[in-house]
C-alpha cells in the first residue's frame, strides 16, 4: 500500500531488501517482495490506495452524480465524430499500453458484482506473468525441458486476445498486444538458447528457464523506460536509461502495489483507442499473424484520450467503474492532485479550460461544487496538454510516468545491482537485458523494422525485405 506512514516505510523497507535477497528468483505468483507481509503485490492481492479521501464517507449521495450520467459524459454519443490525435501517433502505442494494462491485470467488466474490491488477477510488477501465468501448474505447462516455452501455447493460455477484444480499442489493439506477447515469448527462448551456449549444454534447464524469464521482464523494463515512456511525454525514444540512483534503498517504498489509482489512469488513457472498424468477441483462433497485426496497427492513428472518447459499447464498464470506485472510497481529483503538490483546481471553467457545455454541465452534476468532482470522471474531463507526444488530460501527464517509473524502481527484484548480476543472470543475460528496445525486438524475432523515431511513429513499422527495397 502507498498510504503507510514514512516511519513503518523505513522500518519494513530493510525487511522487504533481506527477504528479496534471500531468494534467487522471484515466485511464479509474485510473492515475496515484503517480508513483513510477503503476499503484497503477489497474484489474487489487493490494490492499494496512494490517496485516502478523508471526505468520502461523509459524502451524501446527493452530492455525486448518478454513475449512468458521468458514463454519458466518458461515452461517445449518437452523432460525435471521432477525434484523430493530432500527433502521428499509432496504434502500436495503444496496444502496447494495453498489454501493460493486461500485465498488471485490468477490470473492464460491466457488472458491478464486487464493487470496491480492486484485486490484481496478475502481481504487481511488469514481471510478464501474461505470459508465464501466476503458478508453477503455469510454468510447467508451457516449459519445453530445456529451458525454452512452448510460445504458441503460452500466448493462447494468457487469453489476452479474448479479453483485450472486449476493452478500449477491439480487435486492432487485441491482435497487436497478442503480437506483442508472442514477441516476448520469442525472445525467452532466444535468451534461453544464448545462456545455454555460455553455461554449457550440461546446464539445469529449470536455471535456463528462470535466468529467461527474468531477463525477459528485464528487457520489457527497457522498452517501458526507453520506448513508451518518453514516447508518451514527448515523442521520443531513449537509447540509454539513467538509472545511476536505482539501488537507492529510500525509494523502495514498501512493496511497489499496484494502486488504484494507477488502474485508473491507465483506463482513462486507454481512451486514446484507435477507430474501432469491428468488434468481436471470437476466441483467439482467428489470430491474424504477428507480423500483419503489427502492420495493422502501425498504419492507424490513434484518437485523443478525453471526455466522450470512450467508445459506446463500453458504457456499462464505464458506469461499473465509476461504482466500483465509489464502493472503494477512491478520492476526489483535487484531493489526489493535492496529496502530490500539484495545484487544486478552482473552477470548473479552469479545469476544463472553458470548455462548454462541458464545464456547465460538470459544475450542474456536482452541485457547483468542484471538490466534489471524482478522480476517474476528472482524469476525463480536464483538458488535454498540447505536447509532442500523447496530449494526455492533465493529471495523466504527470501521474502516469511517476507511478510506473516508481513501480519498476520499486521493485526488488529488479534493482540495478540485480539486473546486473552475471553471476545470478549470466554475461549474456546482462547485456541481453541492458540492451533491450522495442526496434531491436521486433527486428530479431520478426523481422519488423523501425523507420522513424519510435516504433510507435505512425506507419514507421514495415517489414524488413520491405525496408530493403
Amino acid at each position: 500500500n502507498s498510504d503507510s506512514n514514512s516511519d513503518s516505510n523505513s522500518d519494513s523497507n530493510s525487511d522487504s531488501v533481506s527477504a528479496v535477497t534471500s531468494s534467487k528468483w522471484r515466485a511464479s505468483d509474485g510473492s515475496g517482495q515484503c517480508a513483513v507481509f510477503p503476499w503484497l503485490g503477489a497474484a489474487g492481492s489487493p490494490h492499494g490506495q496512494a490517496v485516502r479521501s478523508p471526505s468520502y464517507e461523509e459524502w451524501p449521495l446527493g452530492k455525486v452524480p448518478w454513475r449512468n450520467a458521468l458514463a454519458e459524459i466518458h461515452c461517445a454519443g449518437e452523432g460525435d465524430a471521432f477525434t484523430t490525435h493530432p500527433n502521428p501517433i499509432s496504434g502500436l502505442l495503444h496496444a502496447f499500453h494495453q498489454l501493460l494494462r493486461f500485465e498488471l491485470g485490468i477490470e473492464n467488466s460491466a457488472s458491478d458484482k464486487g464493487a470496491g474490491w480492486w484485486r490484481g488477477e496478475k502481481s504487481a510488477y511488469l514481471d510478464l506473468q501474461s505470459l508465464y501465468g501466476t503458478t508453477e501448474g503455469g510454468h510447467d505447462a508451457i516449459k519445453m525441458g530445456n529451458g525454452e516455452i512452448d510460445v504458441a501455447l503460452a500466448v493462447s493460455m494468457s487469453g489476452i486476445g479474448k479479453r483485450l477484444r472486449t476493452d478500449h480499442g477491439a480487435a486492432t489493439s487485441a491482435n497487436a498486444a497478442h503480437a506483442l506477447l508472442t514477441v516476448f515469448g520469442l525472445n525467452h527462448n532466444e535468451i534461453a538458447r544464448r545462456v545455454t551456449e555460455e553455461l554449457g549444454e550440461g546446464s539445469e534447464s529449470d536455471e535456463v528457464f528462470q535466468v529467461a524469464k527474468h531477463v525477459n521482464a528485464i528487457c520489457l523494463r527497457s522498452v517501458v523506460l526507453k520506448d513508451y515512456l518518453p514516447f508518451l511525454i514527448s515523442g521520443q525514444h531513449k537509447e540509454v536509461v539513467d538509472d545511476d540512483d536505482d539501488d537507492d534503498d529510500t525509494k523502495k517504498g514498501n512493496g511497489a502495489c499496484v494502486c488504484i489509482e494507477l488502474d485508473l489512469v491507465m483506463r482513462a488513457l486507454a481512451a486514446m483507442a484507435p477507430e474501432e472498424t469491428a468488434v468481436s468477441e471470437n476466441a483467439e483462433t482467428s489470430q491474424p499473424d504477428p507480423v500483419s497485426a503489427l502492420l495493422a496497427a502501425s498504419s492507424v492513428r490513434c484518437g485523443l484520450a478525453s471526455r466522450r472518447a470512450v467508445a459506446t459499447r463500453l458504457f456499462q464498464s464505464e458506469a461499473a467503474t465509476v461504482r466500483r470506485a465509489r464502493t472503494a472510497g477512491v478520492c476526489t481529483l483535487n484531493e489526489f492532485r493535492e496529496s502530490f503538490g500539484l495545484p487544486k483546481w478552482q473552477t470548473f471553467a479552469e479545469m476544463t479550460s472553458r470548455e462548454e457545455p462541458l464545464s456547465s454541465t460538470l459544475q450542474e452534476m456536482y452541485k457547483d461544487d468542484i471538490e466534489n468532482v471524482e478522480l476517474y470522471t476528472g482524469l476525463l474531463c480536464e483538458s488535454n496538454v498540447n505536447d509532442p507526444g500523447v496530449c494526455a488530460t492533465h493529471t495523466v501527464k504527470v501521474f502516469l510516468s511517476i507511478f510506473l517509473t516508481d513501480l519498476l524502481g520499486g521493485d526488488l527484484f529488479f534493482t540495478k545491482r540485480r539486473r546486473e548480476n552475471a553471476e545470478a543472470l549470466t554475461k549474456t543475460g546482462v547485456e541481453i537485458g541492458k540492451d533491450a528496445s522495442l526496434a531491436l525486438l521486433l527486428e530479431k524475432h520478426l523481422g519488423v523494422v523501425v523507420r522513424g523515431v519510435s516504433g510507435f511513429e505512425l506507419g514507421s513499422l514495415v517489414k524488413a525485405a520491405q525496408d530493403e527495397e
